[in-house]
């Protein structure tokens, strides 16, 4: 358990550092996938949230005691839910239909993460070199494909079966191989290694950043909807400074400690909420028979 506090810019100057009942915050629980660390060195993450905890320290008294638990599958989330108090949740989108709606309905989600180079929501691509001869998903059967899966782009399989399913390709005529970094995904495309890789809009503009050759070879024939990925969620029985907290978090990106955080985490900020972010998520689950709970 560690210090910290998120605190908006606009309430520093109105915080009573001496006897102010916002400045006497309950503990808070948060509770993240342990996917999101997957790819970020962990002693990394804890020492820029120590320095953001020490930064907000400083500069007003409302602390916040916050303890940190994690889990890595639903089912772990749910035995969280049910046995423990969970007042802030980072989850995945899928996870978020995989709970029961009775553990969803104890949930607000707030934000959803923007992603740098990107909005708050996402798009994958299947990309492919002209000479592969795959002009759509049409073309992949008897193709190895590469499928990039992280913690910010965790749909691609289901997107990849989705799409097979609707121009009538079977699974087991496609030989794949899930990958965990972006280069392993794109460059044994781009050498002639493998026909083609499904990856995340944002990856494919990072390598055309990184080798301008790559977006001329590497062309994307197919594109998803946009996805969302990351939701932050606040437990409904949360009551005491809900309001601060919600506000507080929205606008960590303008504190330079919590801007340090989210470049770790490669969040550009933070966006509201809406329903709507949730549709195609909810779609793609239907359509893989994986109907939310």
């Amino acid at each position: 358990m560690f210090w910290i506090a998120f605190i908006h810019p606009a309430l520093n100057a109105a915080a009573d550092t001496s006897s102010s009942d916002d400045a006497n915050l309950q503990p808070l629980n948060v509770v993240f996938d342990r996917l999101h660390f997957s790819e970020i060195n962990h002693n990394d993450a804890v020492a820029a949230l120590t320095v953001l905890a020490r930064n907000f320290s400083q500069s007003v008294n409302a602390d916040m005691d916050v303890e940190i638990s994690s889990y890595d599958t639903a089912d772990s989330l749910i035995g969280i839910l049910d046995t423990e108090n969970a007042d802030l949740v980072i989850i995945h989108a899928k996870k978020y239909f995989q709970i029961p709606k009775r553990l969803r309905d104890q949930l607000e989600p707030i934000y959803i993460t923007r992603i740098e180079r990107a909005g708050p929501m996402g798009a994958y691509h299947l990309l492919a070199p002209e000479s592969s001869g795959i002009s759509g998903w049409a073309d992949v059967a008897g193709k190895e494909l590469l499928i990039l899966k992280s913690y910010r782009c965790h749909l691609t399989s289901d997107w990849f079966k989705q799409s097979l399913e609707q121009n009538g390709v079977a699974e087991d005529s496609v030989r794949t191989e899930t990958v965990d970094a972006v280069s392993n995904a794109i460059l044994p495309v781009f050498f002639g290694k493998a026909d083609a890789c499904v990856v995340s809009d944002e990856a494919y503009v990072l390598m055309k950043e990184l080798n301008p050759q790559i977006g001329k070879k590497l062309l994307p024939v197919e594109t998803s909807p946009s996805f969302a990925e990351v939701i932050i969620c606040l437990n409904q029985d949360f009551r005491n400074d809900r309001q601060l907290l919600i506000d507080s978090v929205q606008y960590m990106h303008l504190n330079p400690s919590g801007e340090q955080v989210m470049m770790l985490f490669k969040i550009s900020q933070l966006v509201p909420f809406e329903e709507r972010f949730l549709d195609n998520v909810q779609q793609l689950l239907s359509d893989t028979n994986q109907s939310p709970n």
